[in-house]
């Protein structure tokens, strides 16, 4: 049987769970939290202007084409990086007003009406809801948003920049800017305020908004004078326009308000082991799978962390879990690190595994941090199917073997579903990466009921048929006009030329070169300034191992390049080598 290269896995410990299994297991997270229960926080941070990105609006003009109104008053319709929980809502959709707000659910340009329910509202985030004017005035206002960071922690921001109180005209000196971010996994709000310089005394709204069938207020944040100063704000009333600000009542640079928790630095991880602690990809049972791991969240807090894993099979259109496991790890104030004992319980087939950890979050209370992987499940006793893309009789090389293989396999097949199909191939990196079944790397796969139907499936799909060359001619290609496994010899079913020997050599020496169909050849030889000395083959050959002789006793000692150039009369594949050789005379 011949084994891929080894993978890490993140699945835990299941105490009293069973199965017969192989696990292939990769990697991603993910977290829900309800926006309407976390709590507020306020504190100092710092404003930091985001570069690139998206922009809105720019210098009095829209950059963007606005989904209503104009600069005074309008909004865009702006696509999520990632879906983010609020209002008890999954959005995948932002509207950006010009006024200081972003909306869910429908856009609007008046807060009152994006809060009242209608139209598909489901609340919004206002980090300075008022008049403002984008339109015109220095330095040039703008509009903007951007993604950092990578999966599961991303940031989006959406920035207003250099912004003016309406009528631009009435508040030249405005220079208002702030930033609203969302983070991914922990839905996260923060409103962060930077540089604050306006004359206007107006008030404005600030916090978090909820349409009124659902969630009609969440947090609004009070400020006006005396004790409720921006460091200081407090919770608002419903509808209340409370945010006062005037040249003495601004907030500083960098203080932000924030809604929600997030799951703080550290790590979780897993690794499927053998019972001495090795590296251990494939994991046959009933029986015992040896798991170590290691999880750091928070990193000072000792506590027990409870574990829910469900097994999803791939292809099951029901989309409910097929078995459910629980387990607890201990962690103490520090690194949680250990060895368990797993043992599971399935129908083989494909799974994906969710495995959601109950963890403490920054404000102490805990949350679901799932990561979901991959599982390949196989009945005890079973042979695990290999696949390597294109290689249809399983024999290392892809090449002309491989196609005359997969036409004798689909004429003896004869049209029986038996013959021509299977379970197919599952990758979970296939949804970013269009050549996941096709890449030359080793893919483990289910049995067919043919001892030779997994090789023969070399697209993947679980059918056997004409695409099946798909796989074939782009491997085939790959190297030289065909794709040996790591550590094959030299071939007479392949395009290849070896070193020539001996050497070095005085004055002759054989060069070797195959060709697995008739091929047109040349293989000269040139010194060392590139001249020409010798031209050994220029025919058209057969199919098979060839040896030319090099007679180099009227040249001088020193080093010469010999050169092979082929061309498949039936495939059209071409190939090209050369070889340095030293003459000592």
């Amino acid at each position: 049987m011949k084994h891929a290269a080894n993978r890490r896995s993140t699945i835990v410990r299941t105490a009293g769970f069973t199965a017969a299994a192989l696990f292939v297991v990769l990697l991603g997270a993910s977290v829900q939290a309800q926006i309407s229960t976390t709590p507020f926080r306020q504190f100092q941070d710092v404003y930091t202007p985001i570069s690139g990105g998206t922009v809105l609006a720019n210098a009095g003009a829209a950059v963007s084409p606005l989904t209503s109104g104009s600069l005074d008053d309008g909004y865009w319709t702006v696509p999520l990086p990632f879906p983010f929980l609020y209002n008890t809502f999954n959005q995948n959709t932002i509207y950006v007003c010009t006024n200081g707000y972003v909306t869910f659910g429908s856009g609007s340009t008046s807060l009152t009406g994006a809060i009242s329910g209608g139209q598909g509202s489901q609340g919004a985030i206002a980090g300075l809801s008022r008049d403002l004017d984008l339109r015109s005035g220095a330095p040039s206002p703008s509009l903007s948003y951007a993604t950092s960071g990578s999966a599961p922690n991303r940031i989006f921001t959406i920035q207003w920049a250099s912004i003016k109180t309406y009528p631009a005209a009435t508040y030249p000196g405005d220079n208002i800017n702030f930033q609203i971010r969302l983070y991914e996994t922990s839905n996260r709000i923060d409103v962060v305020y930077g540089t604050f310089t306006t004359a206007a005394t107006t008030t404005a709204q600030v916090g978090l908004r909820g349409s009124s069938t659902a969630m009609v207020n969440v947090s609004n944040r009070m400020v006006t004078s005396g004790v409720h100063t921006w460091p200081t704000a407090v919770a608002g009333t419903v509808s209340s326009s409370s945010c006062a600000y005037n040249p003495s009542l601004t907030p500083p640079s960098g203080w932000t308000f924030s809604w929600g928790c997030n799951i703080p630095g550290g790590s979780a991880s897993m690794e499927i082991v053998d019972v001495n602690g090795a590296p251990q990809q494939y994991v046959y049972t009933p029986g015992t799978i040896y798991v170590k791991y290691s999880v750091s969240y928070p990193l000072a807090t000792a506590y027990t962390i409870p574990v829910t894993l469900r097994f999803y099979r791939i292809g099951d259109p029901s989309g409910l879990p097929s078995g459910t496991a629980n387990f607890d790890i201990l962690k103490p104030a520090g690194v949680a690190n250990g060895t368990a004992a797993v043992n599971i319980n399935l129908t083989p087939a494909f799974y994906r595994v969710e495995a959601a950890y109950r963890m403490l979050n920054n404000c102490g209370t805990a949350e679901d941090y799932k990561l979901s992987t991959s599982m390949l499940a196989l009945a005890p006793g079973t042979e695990l199917c290999l696949v390597w893309p294109g290689d249809a009789n399983d024999d290392g090389l892809v090449n002309y073997g491989d196609r005359k293989a997969l036409n004798t396999y689909i004429r003896d097949a004869n049209l029986s579903p038996t013959w021509l199909n299977g379970p197919a191939r599952y990758r979970q990196e296939a949804a970013t990466n269009p050549l996941a079944y096709f890449t030359w790397t080793a893919q483990p796969s289910l049995p067919w009921s043919t001892t030779m139907g997994c090789h023969m499936d070399t697209d993947g799909n679980g059918v056997i048929n004409n695409l099946d060359y798909i796989a074939m001619k782009l491997n085939w290609a790959k190297m030289h006009g065909i794709v040996v496994k790591g550590g094959a010899s030299f071939s007479t079913e392949s395009f290849d030329m070896d070193q020539n020997y001996p050497n070095p050599f005085n004055p002759t020496t054989s060069i070797r070169y195959s060709a697995p169909e008739r091929s047109q050849v040349r293989l000269a030889v040139h010194d060392a300034t590139g001249r020409t000395v010798a031209v050994l083959v220029d025919d058209a050959i057969d199919a098979g191992v060839h040896t030319v002789t090099f007679d180099a006793g009227a040249l001088a000692s020193g080093q010469y390049i010999a050169t092979i150039s082929m061309v498949g009369a039936e495939s059209g594949l071409s190939f090209s080598k050369t070889i340095t050789m030293t003459l000592q005379k």
